[in-house]
């Protein structure tokens, strides 16, 4: 097949360096050597030619070091202009748009590239931002002197890789991800001491749930630091019997409502209801959509108080229909009863805690412990799911007391997990957006490492953050880290040229 020829450059621009005199010895540099390439820009291909220079003089410390330009229309390695490769990054991230869309975008503005050109110079840029970003963070947490980190991680499957991301909760960054093959302590505690000696700032509290992993991990990598555990975690944990029934409960209303003959005619014009039966019917309609979040918000309950008002409030209507439906949603409620007032006593349990960890009075942390402890003792509970919503709150309450109340005096630590929560809800979300994938745990994984730090960026710093980027290095680090994933069993894309390789050769620095 004949190679293609060169694009028609519209212009040819000469590049040196800045410097004419060595700074060893202050010899006039020469030219050494010249390096033409094809460039391509929005406004057309530009002839570039970087010119090389060295010093003459043979004793000379710099006699065989090469002076390159400091700055060049493309990176290294590279024949699109930094402009092409920021329009890149935003039409993947922002627009999120896929490679080959986003290859055609680029033809229509004039820019000859493929799909696989565009995903690796995306990929390089997620590699070489995210050590630009992470750097920029740790100077932030320099400054303020100390630093409270909080933990977690991502796992696609049991028994496979899983990426475990570090938040400083101060600045409300990342500062650290990290593959693991395994989640076993002495793993997670190496990484601990590794994100201590990145800080240089001693770390003075760490905020995680209760997974035993990390509790025994900081308490070997970190024992001078406070392990401050999840409230949210600890409400969910105690609550999980209460949801459940809870869960159970607006089921059974629902679907028993639902199936009611005037219900149906409420929502179905052929069936001629009356004006205020439409009425009704809507209301009951919007009451049987409420939705839960647990352990915050109990939808069975909340519906069943809800209906339960609108009876009483309906009982007089003369429209025969309107009365039909409210005398069987009334032997409804009746009949769940029982069911809701002990679903009714174990969210009330729950929900003195929730008051009680609140802590609206200010106490120190002594002071609501020993309230809380005082609170669990003092309650008697009625039905049976009470009784096991009371030995998980035992349960877990011995199992976390030691870990609950460093919020309360030290304010700088906060009460939850919940800003790393909703981080790696975001990074998720940011990636399904991105790759169009409905489960996009694996990609996390392959990629999180990077896009955890890169999904902050604003669109208008992109060009900015290019042009602080060392790209000399990129293209071995690029190719390390593929053929380190494809070692663990995670190949970048499935690619043969990566299943098949020696990995071993790769592999001398950590990645």
């Amino acid at each position: 097949m004949p190679r293609r020829k060169a694009p028609k450059p519209i212009k040819r621009i000469v590049i040196r360096p800045k410097i004419k005199k060595c700074p060893a010895c202050q010899t006039t540099l020469i030219k050494r050597r010249h390096k033409d390439r094809i460039v391509w820009t929005f406004e057309g291909p530009i002839q570039e030619r970087t010119i090389f220079l060295r010093c003459p003089n043979p004793y000379c410390e710099m006699h065989n070091v090469e002076i390159r330009p400091a700055e060049t229309l493309a990176p290294p390695r590279l024949v699109y202009d930094k402009k092409v490769i920021a329009e890149i990054v935003i039409l993947r991230e922002y627009d999120k748009k896929s490679f080959r869309e986003i290859a055609r975008e680029l033809a229509k503005r004039g820019i000859e590239i493929s799909h696989e050109t565009v995903r690796k110079i995306y990929e390089q840029y997620l590699i070489l931002a995210a050590d630009k970003i992470e750097e920029d963070t740790l100077k932030k947490i320099r400054e303020l002197g100390c630093a409270i980190i909080a933990i977690d991680g991502v796992q696609p499957e049991k028994g496979k890789a899983s990426l475990w991301i570090v938040t400083e909760l101060q600045v409300e960054r990342p500062i650290h991800a990290q593959i693991l093959e395994n989640q076993t302590i002495d793993a997670i505690a190496d990484m601990l001491r590794e994100v201590k000696k990145k800080l240089g700032v001693p770390i003075i509290a760490v905020v995680s749930d209760g997974q035993q992993s990390i509790v025994k991990a900081v308490k070997k990598a970190l024992p001078e630091a406070k392990h401050q555990f999840c409230h949210f975690h600890y409400i969910r944990n105690i609550s999980r019997k209460a949801c459940d029934a809870d869960r159970n409960l607006a089921k059974k209303i629902r679907a028993r409502i639902r199936s009611m003959y005037h219900y149906r005619k409420s929502r179905n014009m052929r069936l001629k209801p009356s004006k205020l039966l439409v009425r009704v019917g809507r209301l009951i309609h919007a009451i049987l959509a409420t939705r839960a979040r647990y352990p915050l918000r109990f939808a069975g309950i909340e519906i069943y108080e809800r209906l339960r008002h609108l009876v009483d409030c309906l009982r007089n209507i003369k429209d025969s229909d309107v009365q039909k439906l409210v005398v069987r949603i009334a032997n409804v409620l009746s009949e769940l009863k029982r069911q809701y007032d002990a679903v009714s006593e174990s969210v009330q349990i729950i929900r003195t805690i929730c008051e009680i960890l609140d802590n609206p009075e200010g106490l120190r942390g002594r002071d609501v412990r020993r309230r809380l402890l005082d609170h669990i003792k003092s309650v008697r509970p009625k039905t049976s799911l009470a009784r096991k919503v009371l030995k998980d709150v035992n349960m877990y309450t011995k199992r976390w007391i030691g870990n609950l109340f460093y919020t309360y005096d030290d304010p700088r630590i906060p009460r939850t997990n919940n800003a790393m929560e909703s981080l790696i809800g975001r990074f998720k979300r940011h990636i399904r957006r991105v790759t169009g994938w409905r489960h996009s745990n694996d990609f996390c994984v392959r990629w999180g490492k990077f896009l955890v730090f890169v999904m902050y960026v604003r669109p208008e710093a992109i060009l900015g953050l290019l042009e602080r980027l060392a790209w000399d290095s990129v293209s071995g680090r690029y190719r390390r880290f593929c053929a380190y994933l494809g070692s663990i069993g995670l190949s970048a894309y499935s690619r043969a040229s990566l299943r098949n390789c020696d990995y071993s050769q790769y592999l001398k620095t950590d990645m």
